[in-house]
């Protein structure tokens, strides 16, 4: 499947956590247990604009809250594998 093009954060807009009726806090839970963010995942997992979302976090190296379906562990775990092939491909 395609992926559209967004500018800047015009992806915002399409994120299914900005449908009406979503609840934010979800998405900022107090422990990152798996039934504390079963909701915000389960909310992430068909959003259209995941990568996106996922991409920013990464890019801003957020430490807070549940971004492309990721908690901020799993997101520092998918930077550092990432820094690793980079440094890899480099050496």
């Amino acid at each position: 499947m395609i992926q559209p093009v967004y500018t800047s954060d015009e992806w915002r807009s399409q994120a299914a956590c900005a449908r009406q009726g979503i609840d934010t806090d979800a998405f900022y839970p107090e422990t990152y247990t798996a039934q504390d963010t079963r909701y915000a995942k389960h909310i992430c997992q068909d959003c259209p604009v995941r990568t996106q979302c996922l991409e920013e976090a990464l890019r801003l190296h957020d430490e807070y809250g549940i971004w492309g379906g990721m908690t901020p562990t799993e997101r520092r775990n998918t930077f550092r594998a990432r820094m690793r092939r980079t440094h890899h491909r480099i050496a």
